[in-house]
């Protein structure tokens, strides 16, 4: 995944700070909800952070099999 361009916003109504990013198809959301720009902060470093994670989780399927 490339570098970030968006970055969160605030969002009156619920009192939060929300980011969304889309990875592989799938879109996620992240919040904070710190007041000021302190709290768009956190949410675009938890979303920064949680990408990465992603990219570096092996994926890997196990089998299995019930205990007799």
């Amino acid at each position: 995944m490339g570098r970030r361009t968006n970055t969160a916003v605030w969002l009156e109504k619920l009192g939060r700070w929300q980011i969304n990013v889309q990875k592989d198809g799938k879109r996620r959301s992240f919040y904070s909800f710190k007041p000021g720009r302190t709290g768009q902060r956190e949410a675009n470093k938890v979303s920064a952070s949680q990408n990465s994670v992603l990219d570096n989780r092996k994926r890997t399927s196990y089998e299995v099999t019930p205990k007799s």
